[in-house]
């Protein structure tokens, strides 16, 4: 991390987070790729296979990316690796941050 960068945003900006802990959410899909009923824009008809584990998906980069549901249908895509930037918070405090994210979500 350039620390300089964060230090040199401007002063308007008084609230400045930084992701320290957790799985980064990559994206969220609008449509479930679990989902086989045939009527892909509802969840009505859906035997919700997503509760019945965990899942992986790969991208273009063929890099696997873990996924969940939230009960909508809806797909949130995260990193398969846990970001740990707990040890850098001193000098992210220096930096300027004033606030850090932790991402507990999803951790098993």
């Amino acid at each position: 991390t350039d620390y300089r960068k964060i230090s040199e945003l401007p002063e308007n900006i008084t609230i400045k987070k930084y992701f320290i802990y957790g799985r980064k959410e990559n994206e969220t899909l609008s449509e479930c790729p679990l989902n086989t009923s045939k009527d892909k824009t509802s969840g009505l008809y859906c035997s919700a296979p997503c509760t019945k584990g965990i899942y992986e998906i790969a991208d273009e980069n063929t890099t696997n990316k873990l996924f969940i549901t939230d009960g909508f249908c809806h797909v949130h895509v995260f990193d398969k690796e846990i970001t740990d930037n707990n040890p850098e918070i001193k000098t992210l405090k220096s930096a300027g941050i004033t606030k850090f994210i932790a991402d507990l979500r999803f951790l098993y």
